[in-house]
């Protein structure tokens, strides 16, 4: 969080659908992977109502719509980071593309 407060430019990565691809020798193993790469700008939200929301999308990922209700002192003690995207990337390898 100090490094946050100090620079504000972020990176990130996901990666997923790993998949090993088995060769006939260990060495020449390799891996099919989707990835996406961000660059951006990060800064802290203070202010709660913009929390809340933040955590009203993570919330209803998980659990579905509905009422999501924090109490203030929650709301005070969780750090919510936002990324504004510059660049973004996506790779995918080892996969026939659609």
């Amino acid at each position: 969080m100090d490094i946050l407060k100090q620079n504000e430019d972020v990176c990130f990565e996901v990666d997923l659908d790993h998949e090993l691809v088995e060769r006939e020798t260990a060495c020449l193993c390799g891996m099919k992977f989707r990835s996406v790469i961000g660059f951006g700008k990060a800064s802290l939200v203070e202010d709660a109502a913009e929390k809340a929301e933040a955590r009203d999308i993570i919330m209803e990922h998980y659990f579905g719509p509905g009422d999501h209700d924090y109490p203030p002192e929650m709301l005070d003690i969780t750090a919510i980071i936002k990324v504004k995207l510059e660049t973004l990337t996506a790779m995918v390898h080892g996969y026939e593309e659609a």
